[in-house]
């Protein structure tokens, strides 16, 4: 095939020139919005977080789009209210004049040169902050060195951040007489606490909607500092019962004087994490969308109490796929992320006698099944893992105790009738080595012939595999 001559090609490259002038006359969609549109689409694609305000890197990208651009952002007080200390001082005075009476969103990061500079160098160098507290919207300090002398200004400011609706703390200690949230006139809707120490006396705010605790400390009896007690994660929580998210990261002190403290009603908690601290007897949430538990680890005394796993029950029931895996001490329950995100895990120490472990372990798990069913059978479709090693397995099995818990029917108290537990179980793995299997087979073969009891029946198995692989054998509902 003969290849296109020159003057072919020529044409093509002329006809191709016309139609670029041709589109070069019609305007893109983008450039036909109106001016507050635009604003709007620029300041999404500026915006690096839900809480922070647009970042100044993406705002000065897109203002070198074209001069529309341009003149959108430099017309918008809104996309220049995101003020960063660790630019320079110049850099963020002129987002200051620029940002009109927008609400600000202020970070404060620990630099070099604060060690080294006095109190009155400080105050000149916080001066243009201090001067638009009244803008304040959020407020965000990792700095040490800058704390301490901070609050003493914000004492003096705090009738002034009528605004202030978040703040966040990094490795800070609040000094003796912080008052900062005893305020009247500060209203925050979220509060974030990362390596904080905190002082005696010290208050939780009231009325907050968001609430992210980390490694938070407090004074212990012989003066050194020790994690945060349950008695005040309690009274945070009791001072806030509008509560929307709740994150609580790391350990928990329980002294005698907590007593028994009674569960806060949060009825309004969408999303909750709480990770290697057991304080979930503390409150109850009944319509959370996002549960994650990583409770740590149990001792063979600590039982939990039946209410503490109200919110979790409430959960389990609006679940559509579960899976529950019991493995050497420990025990996980999950969900597919559908109606309701679902994840618990509680690592189980491993006492002298391992049995003590595993009976807790059997314990806790029969209370949660217990409470998930009593009014009415779960309606997820569930799939259980029993797999210990010989070790935790040589003073009580569990997988036959599971068994024999899930063939025992429930009877209902009004009307006499029996269901059976789990009537949606649809694969049950064990170990290939398990011995001896007949439990496991004989569980099987009553499941597959019969229905649920007299007043539900469950679904009859359809299959049954038993894998070969070094994980388990699985049988197939």
């Amino acid at each position: 095939m003969m290849e296109n001559c020159p003057s072919d090609r020529k044409q093509v490259t002329r006809a191709d020139d016309d139609i670029v002038q041709e589109c070069e006359g019609i305007p893109t969609l983008i450039d036909v919005l109106p001016i507050e549109l635009l604003e709007w689409v620029i300041h999404l694609g500026a915006t690096d977080s839900p809480d922070g305000g647009p970042s100044l890197k993406w705002v000065c990208t897109w203002r070198q789009v074209c001069r529309k651009w341009a003149f959108a952002i430099d017309g918008c007080p809104s996309l220049w209210s995101s003020i960063d200390t660790r630019l320079k001082i110049q850099t963020w005075q002129n987002q200051l004049a620029r940002s009109g009476a927008s609400p600000l969103d202020i970070t404060v990061y620990e630099l070099p040169q604060f060690k080294y500079m006095s109190d009155r160098k400080l105050a000149e160098w916080m001066r243009p902050l201090i001067d638009h507290a009244h803008r304040w919207r959020s407020l965000s300090i990792s700095s040490i060195s800058l704390c301490k002398f901070l609050w003493e200004r914000i004492a003096i400011l705090d009738s002034s951040l009528p605004m202030l609706e978040i703040l966040s703390l990094t490795c800070t200690r609040m000094a003796s007489d912080f008052k900062f949230f005893n305020s009247h006139s500060i209203h925050l809707r979220k509060l974030a606490l990362a390596a904080v120490h905190l002082p005696r006396n010290f208050e939780p705010p009231f009325e907050l909607e968001e609430l992210y605790l980390s490694g938070i400390n407090e004074p212990g009896e012989s003066g050194t500092y020790v994690p945060i007690s349950m008695r005040r994660l309690h009274r945070f929580l009791q001072a806030s019962p509008g509560l929307r998210s709740f994150t609580l990261n790391g350990p928990c002190t329980k002294s005698a004087e907590d007593g028994e403290l009674p569960p806060v009603d949060l009825h309004k908690l969408q999303d909750v994490k709480i990770d290697r601290a057991f304080i979930v007897h503390l409150f109850r949430a009944e319509h959370c969308a996002q549960v994650a538990f990583n409770l740590g680890s149990l001792a063979a005394d600590e039982r939990p109490p039946l209410m503490a796993w109200a919110t979790l029950v409430h959960a389990l029931k609006r679940a559509e796929e579960l899976e529950i895996l019991i493995r050497d001490g420990y025990l996980r329950i999950w969900s597919k992320p559908n109606t309701v995100r679902l994840s618990i895990s509680l690592q189980f120490a491993r006492l002298p006698d391992y049995g003590d472990s595993i009976r807790l372990m059997y314990s806790i798990l029969k209370d949660i099944l217990n409470e998930a069913e009593r009014d009415s059978s779960l309606t997820a479709r569930i799939k259980l893992t029993l797999w210990n090693t010989e070790q935790w397995n040589r003073s009580f099995d569990i997988a036959l105790k599971v068994l024999k818990l899930l063939q025992t029917p429930i009877t209902e108290p009004s009307s006499g009738l029996t269901r059976r537990r789990l009537p949606h179980l649809s694969k049950l793995r064990i170990p290939k080595d398990s011995r001896p299997f007949q439990p496991f087979h004989a569980f099987e073969r009553e499941r597959r012939k019969r229905g649920g009891g007299s007043s539900q029946a469950s679904r009859a198995m359809r299959a049954i595999r038993v894998s070969q692989d070094q994980m388990a054998s699985e049988f197939e509902y």
